[in-house]
């Protein structure tokens, strides 16, 4: 009988290895929940500045098309078309500017 639980017991060790560790403090949890946050963050910030660098661009070639349009309508679209362009452009500053000031506190925690 004694083969047995000896048995048992190293094939429920073997089977199921967290159930001899400790649980991880909530420093360790809090660190590594801001740590991911703060990477999160880093990410959007990369994401956001890659969008504002494509509608730079964006921009700038709608500019040269506007300085060469010939028709009145075509004209008129390239000035639509810039002006939707930067004021999307200033939503995503806005959100630029929110995603580094969160990343600036989630950052420093961890």
């Amino acid at each position: 009988m004694g083969l047995r639980a000896a048995v048992a017991f190293v094939a429920l060790s073997v089977a199921w290895p967290s159930l001899g560790q400790s649980p991880p403090s909530e420093s360790t949890d809090a660190r590594t929940g801001a740590g991911k946050k703060c990477e999160t963050l880093q990410r959007r910030i990369a994401k956001e500045q890659s969008s504002l660098s494509s509608f730079d661009q964006t921009i700038a070639t709608d500019q040269k098309g506007r300085e060469s349009c010939s028709t009145k309508p075509m004209c008129a679209r390239y000035d639509e078309a810039i002006k939707a362009m930067k004021s999307r452009k200033v939503e995503h500053e806005a959100r630029l500017a929110k995603f580094k000031s969160d990343a600036a506190e989630a950052c420093k925690s961890s």
